[in-house]
């Protein structure tokens, strides 16, 4: 896309076909939902003020916003992704961040746009907000099925979080005690 600009923003999923736009946005819906319900709940386990925890699940349910700037086939390929293609899907936390910049730039929510341009900056120093983000964005993500495998159970994923992911230990702790009182399908 060359510069990005606020005003570059892409509305492709208004250019596809209803039962396929139907799939894809309730992928998403799905996805950020659990992503948000996760992240609050270990916000709520750290015992994380209750305006932290609503910055958490806002930040999780609208973490992939920019998601609708990415075209839909490549998200939802089967196949590995090719470098250009990974390239553009790794835009989608700047896209979500300077799309909703412009709409939501008030005080309250700044930390929210914060923890969606930071949701996939697992090397970068991060607040504890978009560490539990990250972390409830990836556990939702394994424990779903996705086009090019299936899902995680919750153990696996916590699992593969514990190993690939480097968060503070009381955000795994917290995940780990959301998970015992699920039950793997």
């Amino acid at each position: 896309m060359g510069v990005i600009s606020s005003t570059a923003y892409n509305v492709s999923p208004l250019f596809i076909q209803p039962s396929e736009m139907r799939e894809w946005l309730m992928d998403l819906v799905t996805h950020s939902f659990n992503t948000a319900i996760t992240a609050a709940d270990i916000s709520a386990i750290l015992g994380k003020s209750e305006h932290d925890i609503l910055k958490s699940f806002l930040g999780g349910l609208l973490h992939d916003t920019g998601k609708l700037n990415i075209d839909h086939k490549i998200l939802n390929a089967n196949r590995p992704l090719t470098i250009k293609e990974k390239q553009q899907v790794s835009m989608h936390s700047t896209f979500g961040y300077l799309f909703l910049e412009n709409i939501y730039n008030k005080d309250c929510l700044k930390d929210v746009i914060k923890i969606i341009k930071h949701h996939h900056d697992y090397d970068k120093e991060c607040t504890d907000l978009e560490m539990i983000v990250q972390v409830a964005d990836v556990f939702a993500a394994l424990t779903e099925t996705r086009p090019y495998r299936e899902r995680f159970s919750k153990k696996e994923a916590l699992c593969i979080i514990e190993k690939e992911i480097s968060v503070d230990d009381s955000i795994i702790k917290a995940l780990k005690s959301l998970c015992s009182g699920y039950h793997d399908e």
